[in-house]
């Protein structure tokens, strides 16, 4: 833009210059392609502008897509660690305190799972939101993005649905009956 500016700073100069050594009937001509010219510049300004406003608009739209997507793909990845551990340590087969710890802990894991839900659709909307209005290209990565999302989602889920299962299998398996109904 700043090279074409100048191309119309000269063309104006010229143009004027041509105003002052030409006849009348020329001078009314010059005026006109001059103002001509101008008239389509300034609309040309305007339309840089509004583009450049718009790619500042899908810009931070993108950015925080980004950024939200990358937080919680991070709270998925600790998340699945931590379960992933959880799993690992031997449930209690002797006391039923423990076992009741292990089962309230597992259900808190389960409503802040739960809770997360609403990020995850908060993601998926923006991710939609943003693949509808962009290129091809940029529309398959953001498909790629929300799919790796959806399926850590999925994936963290059924574990800790196997999980809750194996707490309530090992209840019932080792617990006497009498105390099984205790511990719900």
């Amino acid at each position: 833009m700043n090279d074409h500016e100048e191309l119309l700073a000269e063309l104006d100069k010229t143009g004027t210059h041509l105003k002052y050594f030409s006849q009348k009937q020329d001078v009314v001509l010059v005026k006109n392609l001059l103002s001509s010219v101008q008239h389509r510049w300034d609309k040309l300004l305007l339309r840089v502008a509004e583009r450049a406003r718009l790619l500042d608009h899908a810009d931070r739209e993108a950015s925080q897509f980004r950024d939200s997507w990358s937080a919680f793909d991070a709270w998925l990845n600790s998340t699945e660690q931590t379960l992933d551990a959880d799993m690992a340590t031997p449930l209690s087969t002797i006391d039923p305190e423990a076992i009741r710890s292990q089962i309230a802990r597992h259900k808190e894991f389960q409503r802040a799972l739960g809770a997360k839900q609403s990020v995850l659709d908060a993601v998926n909307r923006a991710g939609r939101s943003l693949r509808d209005r962009c290129s091809k290209s940029d529309a398959t990565e953001i498909q790629d993005m929300m799919s790796k999302i959806k399926n850590k989602w999925n994936n963290l889920c059924g574990k800790s649905v196997d999980r809750y299962f194996a707490c309530c299998t090992h209840t019932h398996t080792y617990t006497p009956s009498n105390t099984h109904t205790q511990l719900y």
